[in-house]
């Protein structure tokens, strides 16, 4: 279990190197919600911003706080 962890997140920080570098040919194949190890998870970059919240579409209640992960963003 933690070596596929380990190996997941290796990808993610990949994927978020190549965001960053603008390599990344298809951004929204990283970005907004998905599925991850069995989970819901959203992905934002926001260079600039102190917070993000996700926020449930029909009611506008706050569902949860991105934490920041990169120093861009």
């Amino acid at each position: 279990m933690a070596e596929a962890r380990a190996a997941y997140l290796s990808e993610d920080q990949r994927a978020l190197d190549a965001l960053v570098q603008g390599r990344n040919g298809d951004p929204f194949s990283f970005l907004g919600p998905h599925r991850a190890g069995g989970a819901g998870i959203v992905r934002a970059f926001m260079p600039g911003a102190w917070e993000v919240s996700v926020l449930a579409r029909d009611s506008g209640e706050v569902l949860g706080e991105l934490p920041r992960i990169h120093n861009a963003g």
